[in-house]
């Protein structure tokens, strides 16, 4: 416990050192206060985190779903972190696989994205194929990070063709 202390008061620390940079938070005690509010929601507590469910991460991504799905690159970081925060946590504790995870975050990006990142994954298999001949077409395990990877790709792409599902 007291080593715990100890990296508690190591990231508090932390955190009083990023705020005391940032101009948008400098207005006194209001100020830090907005701030702490934002780094709990982009980043909650591993205190927080251990009552987390799947149930949650599927709220977020029906939240997010509801909204239109993801539109930017800025609403894709948010809703990754977001989402990130919990899946992480329960996949590494066994409660969530990471196929599941997978599932749940691209239904939050809305139909139409999903189907643009699907494309991309298919995309970064076949070229994996072409550098990996041996590998079975059957063998495809998509990671979070490979899912995460051809969203990014989808919306830095200069020829972002969105496809709408009717």
């Amino acid at each position: 416990e007291a080593s715990e202390c100890v990296e508690i008061r190591k990231i508090l620390g932390k955190i009083l050192f990023v705020h005391q940079r940032l101009t948008e938070y400098s207005n006194a005690e209001i100020g830090f206060d907005r701030f702490l509010e934002k780094i709990k929601y982009y980043y909650p507590s591993m205190k927080n985190a251990r009552k987390v469910t799947r149930g949650e991460l599927e709220v977020i991504a029906d939240q997010q779903k509801a909204l239109g799905g993801v539109k930017s690159i800025e609403e894709f970081n948010t809703f990754h972190r977001r989402f990130a925060a919990i899946s992480e946590w329960l996949i590494s504790n066994h409660r969530l696989s990471e196929r599941e995870a997978i599932l749940i975050f691209l239904r939050g990006l809305g139909d139409s994205i999903c189907t643009s990142v699907s494309l991309q994954l298919d995309m970064m298999d076949n070229a994996r194929r072409v550098l990996e001949p041996e590998r079975d077409e059957y063998d495809r395990n998509d990671t979070m990070l490979d899912v995460v990877k051809a969203a990014r790709s989808v919306f830095t792409s200069p020829n972002l063709v969105v496809r709408t599902i009717a």
